[in-house]
């Protein structure tokens, strides 16, 4: 499950900080506005920032809140691959807690943005896709945690049920 934890979910949110730069770079506001955006929403969860726990769930280590400033600190640095230390715990409430940190996060700039543009210009929105993926995460990582799924054909017979229900793509 660490692994899982670890690696794919903090995959998902490092992706989703570089796609968050990339549409602010297009939207001509600073690369890392929408970031910094981000990581103040995350924030105002917490009572006081030296505080290990939120108003909604409770945080194991305080890195976690600090993940997202941390990948800002480390870029063009040797480091800049590598993840920060965080409780595995904490990678899983974040992610539950990402949907609603991402909802309407750049709606403004993106309007103010469009609002010169002809509809064919416009810029599209990518965050309703990143809240899409992260809940298909979550979704995946709930089949997972059943008690159940502990045997290699329940996991195939998810997937299988998954692939014929929606398709592979």
């Amino acid at each position: 499950m660490h692994a899982y934890d670890h690696g794919v979910a903090m995959t998902i949110i490092t992706a989703i900080m570089h796609m968050l730069q990339i549409l602010a770079e297009k939207l001509a506001i600073g690369k890392n506005a929408l970031i910094v955006k981000l990581s103040s929403r995350m924030h105002n969860l917490c009572n006081t920032l030296e505080v290990k726990h939120t108003t909604l769930m409770s945080f194991v280590n305080q890195s976690i809140v600090d993940c997202m400033d941390s990948y800002l600190a480390r870029q063009g640095t040797k480091k800049a691959r590598s993840q920060p230390i965080v409780d595995a715990s904490d990678v899983q409430r974040l992610m539950l807690a990402l949907p609603f940190l991402l909802a309407g996060l750049a709606c403004e700039e993106l309007e103010q943005f469009n609002s010169l543009l002809s509809p064919a210009e416009q810029e599209q929105d990518p965050i309703p896709e990143a809240i899409e993926a992260v809940n298909e995460w979550l979704h995946w990582y709930h089949l997972y945690r059943q008690p159940e799924s502990g045997t290699y054909l329940h996991v195939c017979e998810c997937i299988g049920v998954y692939i014929c229900t929606y398709g592979m793509y």
